[in-house]
């Protein structure tokens, strides 16, 4: 759904499913399996701080808001 798309990498940082069934396989598989679950938490709030933290996004928005 909208920009899940761009960001979630199926089976990788997350799951994308298009119906009830698939979401309940998805989680069914990531109960079952706890290294799964491990790496694509990994994977997924690595993702997340490379492209959306303070750190990365500080420096920029500080350099705007001095550019004003």
């Amino acid at each position: 759904v909208g920009v899940a798309t761009e960001i979630v990498q199926d089976g990788v940082n997350g799951f994308l499913r298009r119906d009830i069934d698939g979401w309940r396989e998805a989680i069914y598989e990531m109960v079952l399996n706890n290294d799964l679950r491990g790496k694509i938490g990994r994977t997924a709030r690595d993702y997340v701080e490379e492209r959306y933290s303070l750190h990365r996004w500080g420096p920029k928005v500080c350099r705007i808001i001095d550019n004003l």
